[in-house]
């Protein structure tokens, strides 16, 4: 067991097992806990699930983390990628503000065009990255709201992503989570 100085014995015993689903009065009110109950809500969503089948036959993946040696296929896909970007607490401030980074990526070959109008070429990817995205940050601002009272969305960034190659689809959406603070609240925790 690694020495976590800072940690008590249970504390360091939930570290080093932090693939369970247990999230105890001392991880829950965290980023980790925000995490593990973002990538829950997405990964159990039955309307993802749903869409999923219905267009791939599958389920969906939901990855914590991403090995960029090996990144996931056009059989891992449709899939969510999470991942933390910041955390911000401090005494002169109203709010903590965590913010969670969630990529979508679908594999959709095939075009329409429009009746009568042949020079009108429309990707299929393009409108099934939207849907999946869309149910995806439903699912996240869903699980958001259900994790702890007090946490709220404050923003949701998407950036649409053209630099992978066809039939790739991306987008990146970025979620400003804040909490408010009360009274006798360690600001730091």
């Amino acid at each position: 067991m690694p020495d976590w100085e800072f940690l008590d014995t249970e504390q360091s015993e939930f570290i080093d097992t932090a693939d369970t689903e247990f999230l105890d009065s001392q991880t829950v009110d965290t980023i980790y806990g925000l995490y593990i109950a973002i990538r829950n809500g997405v990964a159990d969503d039955a309307y993802i699930k749903a869409w999923c089948q219905s267009n791939y036959g599958w389920d969906h993946k939901v990855y914590a983390g991403i090995d960029d040696r090996k990144p996931p296929g056009k059989t891992d896909c449709p899939y969510v990628y999470l991942f933390y970007e910041s955390k911000r607490a401090g005494y002169r401030l109203e709010q903590k503000e965590y913010n969670i980074g969630v990529i979508t990526e679908i594999y959709k070959e095939g075009y329409t065009s429009v009746a009568g109008k042949a020079n009108i070429i429309t990707y299929t990817g393009m409108l099934h990255n939207e849907l999946f995205r869309k149910l995806v940050e439903v699912a996240v601002i869903s699980a958001i709201k259900g994790f702890f009272d007090g946490y709220a969305v404050d923003q949701c960034d998407s950036v649409y992503e053209d630099s992978e190659p066809y039939p790739y689809f991306r987008t990146y959406m970025g979620f400003s989570i804040n909490r408010d603070y009360y009274q006798g609240s360690d600001v730091f925790t």
